[in-house]
């Protein structure tokens, strides 16, 4: 279901926009649910960078999309998970502070 959403939201909107790159994590979000890590983590990587283009790349919702992406790498065993966990770190202690609840759930990913 999430599938047709994510291409009609295509269709409509086009990629480069906002309600699409949603559209991706939620698409995302269920396919690392039925344990599909490795098409999950790209999916959620493409949104990251969608919106890391429109929005920046410490805005919230980019941290909130490379957090997702740091997980499904974690939940593969990849060393790249870590690193991309202290960037997100690195980026919600800047926007958000270091007391802020997305703050902590990264840091608590990390140990």
């Amino acid at each position: 279901m999430h599938a047709e959403i994510l291409k009609a939201k295509l269709e409509k909107f086009g990629h480069k926009h906002p309600v699409s790159a949603l559209s991706m994590i939620n698409l995302a979000g269920c396919m690392r649910v039925l344990g599909e890590l490795e098409p999950a983590q790209k999916l959620y990587q493409e949104a990251a960078s969608l919106q890391a283009e429109l929005f920046g790349p410490t805005h919230p919702n980019t941290l909130t999309a490379s957090n997702h992406c740091a997980v499904c790498l974690d939940m593969m065993g990849s060393s790249e998970a870590e690193a991309l966990y202290l960037e997100v770190l690195g980026g919600r202690e800047a926007v958000l502070g270091h007391r802020h609840p997305d703050t902590l759930q990264t840091v608590s990913s990390l140990n």
